[in-house]
């Protein structure tokens, strides 16, 4: 089945709601923008794939994403209003609509935040405080990373900016007897690997919520540094990093960075879960502390990264108002302007009051019958000039006719229109130098082998950062009971590649001949050459 079962859906219904457009997809499902057909309200849909559906833990999972985010009330916090399965057996989530980007999508635009350490500290800040409601109410979210932050201007504050968490996917609600463990199987591996902690990486059984800690300080150094504590490009090697070697100081990347800033991401970083930071209220007040402010001013002093979208268009340049010339009719030339941006003004706005001679016969008649016999002799003169006018205006126009057939008058040349100079184009900003492409198999959980490389980069669906290229990337899928499948992977753009890995083909099994007894000895019991070889063996031994 294809992936994009909505694409060609425009207007399908998806419990109160209706698909308006298809927002994106992943190698989870897509996402779609729909409106409730009663409140009129605007929602982000999110649809697990068909295939992706099958899987009752994948379903549990991201329904368990529903449940930890319903129980969070918090302005940084994305909501969530409902959750169900459509008839077709896809689950879906339905949460609310945020105009904006990810912190990844401008970090990728921009290469990093820094020198704007008040902005870097106004997002660590929100972060922190949205993570720390969540542990409040037993909730870790343990997949913290800027994919997973999302800048947002509110709706009722559109000159501030915000940022809401997301995806409590794979986030883990802590026993009501026990805040200081999730029930993690002990070797199972969850998270994004360039901000996993030490723990999550040796996949131990307890993690709690330092684990979200340590995550905010890799967060937190990219910002500043443009890139994460420990930038390898193979797993394996940024696990081991992780949990044996020690983090780089920011001030040895970034000279500049604010010493409170420096050592708060050191206390962060610490291998030992029991030595970090307590807790995330501590990282709040810290910030506080860093932009002399309260936590409910952060999204006023978070500056708006370059490129951001959505940026208000400069106030146009307001044209001059020109009265109304007396008695010229004809359209004048008019220097080509670009349309304005502003809206037109109302049809009872007042408009603006022009003090100039009255030249029609309404208005000369309006002040005419005030002044009695005087202003009727002044009437009739100005009658005798109107009638007049045309009589003298037809005599010159003969005149000028007769002397320019016998003397043609050349026009003096004029110089052609100036155009007006075309706006400047905007610099178009370079294309990443990598790309995140997300595989996807059927079956899932298929192993991803890039060529050349000692061991797999992970199970499907899997996303990988590549090299931007034009030369594909050749691959090959392992899976049990399954043949393997080898494949190209296109480097010169992200996105989302499927593939379908052909089962392996049964043996033949060959049908065993009949053994036939030695002659003279068909009442005689022959001993399986198993229980020869063993009873030699036990011969041997006993020997």
């Amino acid at each position: 089945m294809s992936t994009l079962a909505f694409q060609n859906s425009i207007g399908e219904a998806i419990g109160p709601y209706t698909v308006v457009r298809r927002l994106g997809a992943g190698g989870m499902g897509e996402v779609y923008l729909a409106r409730h057909r009663v409140l009129g309200r605007e929602a982000a849909i999110k649809v697990l794939l068909p295939e992706i559906s099958m899987d009752e833990s994948i379903v549990m999972r991201f329904f368990n994403e529903a449940r930890a985010t319903a129980q969070l009330r918090h302005p940084n916090i994305v909501e969530v209003f409902d959750c169900d399965t459509l008839p077709n057996g896809r689950a879906y989530i339905v949460m609310e609509f945020l105009a904006g980007e990810s912190l990844r999508t401008s970090l990728d635009r921009v290469g990093r935040l820094a020198p704007d350490f008040r902005s870097i500290a106004a997002i660590t800040g929100m972060v922190a405080d949205a993570l720390q409601a969540a542990h409040d109410h037993g909730i870790v979210h343990r997949d913290l990373k800027p994919d997973n932050m999302f800048l947002t201007v509110p709706a009722h504050q559109p000159d501030h900016l915000s940022v809401k968490v997301l995806d409590f996917g794979i986030a883990k609600l802590l026993s009501s007897g026990d805040r200081g463990s999730t029930l993690t199987q002990t070797g199972s591996l969850i998270g994004t690997p360039l901000y996993m902690s030490p723990e999550q990486c040796r996949g131990v059984s307890t993690i709690n919520h330092t684990t979200d800690i340590y995550s905010l300080g890799c967060v937190l150094f990219e910002m500043v540094a443009g890139k994460p504590p420990f930038p390898f490009e193979a797993p394996g090697d940024i696990l081991v990093a992780h949990i044996s070697q020690a983090a780089p100081a920011l001030s040895s990347l970034v000279p500049e960075t604010p010493p409170q800033l420096d050592g708060l991401v050191g206390r962060m970083l610490v291998k030992e879960p029991t030595a970090r930071i307590a807790s995330m209220s501590v990282v709040v007040a810290a910030m506080e502390s860093f932009l002399d402010a309260p936590k409910s001013d952060f999204s006023a002093l978070l500056g708006r990264p370059a490129g951001f979208p959505g940026l208000p268009a400069p106030a146009p340049v307001p044209t001059p108002v020109r009265s109304r010339p007396r008695g010229d009719f004809a359209p004048r030339a008019r220097t080509p302007t670009p349309p304005p941006t502003q809206h037109p003004p109302s049809r009872t706005s007042v408009p603006p009051v022009e003090t100039r001679t009255p030249v029609s016969n309404e208005e000369a008649g309006a002040h005419a019958f005030d002044s009695g016999p005087a202003a009727i002799t002044s009437n009739k003169a100005k009658w005798i000039f109107l009638l007049g006018l045309p009589v003298a205006l037809l005599l010159l126009v003969i005149v000028v006719y007769s002397f320019t057939r016998s003397h043609p008058v050349v026009a003096p040349a004029t110089p052609p229109p100036t155009r007006p100079e075309p706006p400047a184009l905007q610099p178009v900003a370079a294309p990443p130098a990598r790309v995140e492409v997300e595989i996807v198999s059927m079956p899932v959980s298929a192993e991803v082998w890039l060529e050349g490389e000692n061991s797999p980069r992970g199970n499907t669906p899997h996303q990988i950062t590549l090299p931007r290229s034009n030369t594909p990337v050749a691959a090959v899928l392992k899976a049990v009971g399954y043949q393997d499948k080898s494949v190209l992977i296109d480097a010169s753009k992200g996105g989302t590649v499927t593939f379908t890995l052909d089962p392996d083909k049964p043996a033949s099994v060959a049908r065993p001949k009949a053994r036939v007894a030695p002659p003279g000895r068909s009442g005689a019991k022959r001993t399986a050459p198993a229980e020869e070889d063993s009873a030699a063996k036990f011969k041997a031994v006993g020997d």
